[in-house]
């Protein structure tokens, strides 16, 4: 009898152990699922990041060349007017830096400037 009670005690024992461990594998197999759909949203998190880092650089760069051709035009526009102010006996420095800062409206001045000085 007694070892009929043991081997009954031992049996819900295990059965006891078994159902923890099925329990235990449902839980790890929930737990991997909500970890599998969250890889999968980072990744498309990801993936849509790295399309408007694409998008930014592009867009610098586009800007960049566009400052360094506003930058070699105004340099060029400084000279002329800096070269045309020595030539007149004016301020070199004075319409070099005219030039820098206001560059086509000081080409203007210049011109209007020239035109006066001719008909006079």
């Amino acid at each position: 009898m007694q070892s009929m009670e043991r081997s009954l005690v031992k049996s819900s024992e295990v059965s006891f152990l078994i159902s923890q461990q099925v329990e235990q594998d449902d839980s790890a197999e929930l737990r991997l699922n909500q970890l599998e759909s969250q890889v999968s949203t980072l990744r498309t998190q990801i993936s849509t990041l790295q399309s408007e880092v694409s998008f930014l650089e592009g867009k610098v760069s586009n800007l960049r060349g566009s400052y360094l051709d506003h930058g070699f035009m105004l340099s060029i526009i400084s000279v002329i007017c800096a070269i045309w102010a020595q030539n007149t006996g004016r301020s070199v420095w004075l319409w070099f830096f005219l030039g820098s800062f206001f560059g086509p409206i000081t080409l203007v001045v210049l011109l209007i400037k020239n035109s006066q000085g001719r008909r006079l």
